[in-house]
């Protein structure tokens, strides 16, 4: 059961994490909307239940920043059940011909929005839910993390598959403190967001729908164990040159 429960999605703002933000609200959970763009965040929160939302510009990369935003949604909402991360992009595809700047610049962004804010919203989550005995920490991963062929995948899949190792090795200690603490990683392969709708074209209803993972997690919010890992495939495969 949602309704009620308290649930901080980082990169609310993005394709995803907006979808993410109004299936939760619909079902009467409060949510806090974490991403740097406070604009964003703003016009999001203007079609929600203005009563059921916190707005919370944050550095997600900054631990005390990150620490705030947990105090900021017990003070509103009186705990924090559920973290959700789905902070990131792909953006330019990188390969061997991409001259070396833009490469670099791409695996700074890559390491930082997949790999860095959820090894600094993991910690801070994971210590928060230890100390109140539960809580599920989600991380939106990407099936191009384990597609070594996949041209252009030079970075952004690197760095999910390295957020996906940090993903085991949280839920690992978890597990292994018996707290009651779930960790899990749904691993699309490619979604229907603003980003990708253009390439996809007519087949964007082939594609996973941001609201299926929405509806996965609302129906396993209350399960005692979840997978380490939980894939949603696609009918369609975008190629990336």
């Amino acid at each position: 059961m949602i309704k009620g429960k308290s649930i901080i999605i980082f990169g609310a703002s993005g394709g995803i994490g907006s979808v993410l933000t109004h299936v939760f609200v619909e079902a009467k959970a409060n949510v806090t909307l974490v991403a740097r763009n406070k604009d964003k965040l703003a016009d999001l929160a203007k079609d929600l239940d203005e009563t059921r939302v916190l707005v919370a510009p944050t550095d997600a990369t900054d631990p005390e920043a990150v620490e705030q935003v947990f105090r900021k949604t017990e003070e509103e909402f009186g705990s924090v059940d559920a973290v959700v991360i789905a902070s990131g992009s792909w953006g330019k595809p990188v390969s061997l011909t991409t001259l070396h700047a833009e490469a670099v610049e791409m695996a700074r962004k890559h390491f930082e929005e997949h790999f860095l804010i959820l090894s600094v919203v993991g910690r801070v989550a994971l210590r928060h839910f230890v100390m109140q005995k539960g809580g599920l920490l989600v991380n939106l991963s990407s099936h191009a993390g384990s597609d070594h062929t996949l041209s252009g995948n030079d970075t952004y899949g690197p760095m999910k598959a390295a957020a996906d190792a940090l993903m085991l090795r949280f839920r690992s200690e978890m597990k292994n403190n018996g707290n009651g603490v779930r960790v899990t990683s749904l691993v699309p392969m490619i979604v229907n967001t603003p980003d990708t709708a253009k390439a996809l074209g007519e087949d964007k209803d082939k594609a996973v729908q941001p609201e299926e993972m929405a509806q996965w997690i609302i129906d396993h919010f209350d399960d005692s164990d979840v997978p380490p890992t939980v894939p949603f495939h696609s009918a369609v495969v975008l190629k990336r040159k």
